[in-house]
């Protein structure tokens, strides 16, 4: 089977970090990882792997052997890992393996072990796992589809603050799916998205509050909800951010913002890369606002931001 290489949230380079924080010198080598010194990384989670109990450490070790940061790659060598610690019915082993096996990729899918693997971290309560299994269920990746057993684990992750589940309540919601769907509840479980770190989310419910399609009309709360989805790398936000910078739309008009954020879509939306020309020949920017200098500037700022914010929000250094 092919690999499902955009089915699953936070898998590859996070695993890394998804570890308990009981010990210091795991949050010394989850600090120098997200400094980018791997080889410390490793070396740290090595050490303290070395205590057979200290089952966090081995997990971030795994994590970093199948990515090769600060070791050379090495699959078997993690899933050997991931595998002794799931033995020892470990959460986030399962978890792991169950996504990995899911996905395909680096090792070659298996649905069968990835449904073993899933439920496992499932009776431990794991909401990626959780989401994960229903995501088989929904789509008959090696199970009989079922609506109730998908919806069923698609609210326990959501109850669970699961950004993906939460997400997918909202689309099943607006495709009126569910007997009960209402666009109203699509626009709330959007918003509960966004509000868990989800950039699709926060488009969505952006779109909500700009239409008034499941929400009362309110351009500014749109512009809020956009601008959280553009600084995590939406393109359609940034494009419809442009667009309410250039129209002074919930916001004060501002063209050489609405350029930027143009600017920073115009690779993925047509639109927006026109709007862009436009407004560099209109005669009311800066020059130097124009050059690709400056566009890598944004690139790179924005690219810190998320950075930052994952890690302010939690997502690298889950518990």
């Amino acid at each position: 089977m092919k690999p499902l290489k955009t089915l699953l949230p936070c898998l590859l380079a996070l695993i890394v970090l998804q570890t308990s924080a009981s010990a210091l010198t795991i949050e010394d080598a989850r600090a120098e990882y997200s400094a980018g010194r791997y080889d410390n990384a490793f070396s740290m989670a090595q050490q303290l792997a070395a205590n057979p109990d200290e089952l966090a450490a081995r997990h971030m070790m795994a994590g970093l052997k199948l990515t090769g940061k600060g070791t050379p790659k090495d699959v078997p060598g993690a899933l050997d890992i991931w595998k002794a610690l799931a033995a020892k019915d470990y959460e986030r082993a399962n978890a792991t393996l169950g996504a990995l096996y899911l996905a395909g990729g680096d090792i070659e899918q298996d649905l069968d072990l990835a449904k073993t693997y899933l439920e496992a971290a499932v009776r431990q309560k794991n909401p990626e796992a959780t989401y994960n299994l229903g995501f088989m269920y929904q789509h008959e990746l090696g199970v009989k589809f079922s609506e109730q057993k998908f919806l069923d684990l698609y609210n326990l992750a959501a109850a669970a603050g699961y950004a993906k589940a939460l997400l997918q309540l909202g689309l099943l919601n607006e495709r009126n799916i569910l007997a009960d769907a209402s666009m109203q509840k699509a626009c709330d479980f959007y918003a509960r998205a966004g509000e868990a770190g989800l950039a699709q989310g926060a488009f969505q419910a952006g779109k909500c509050f700009a239409t008034g399609n499941g929400k009362a009309k309110d351009l500014k709360a749109a512009f809020r909800w956009y601008e959280i989805a553009a600084l995590a790398n939406d393109s359609m936000a940034q494009a419809n951010l442009g667009y309410m910078y250039e129209k002074g739309y919930g916001v004060s008009a501002d063209m050489a913002k609405a350029y930027k954020w143009y600017r920073l879509s115009a690779d993925k939306i047509p639109s927006a890369a026109q709007r862009a020309a436009n407004l560099t020949e209109s005669g009311k920017l800066d020059p130097d606002l124009t050059t690709e200098q400056q566009k890598k500037q944004w690139q790179d700022e924005l690219a810190k931001n998320i950075e930052l914010g994952r890690q302010r929000d939690g997502i690298l250094f889950k518990q």
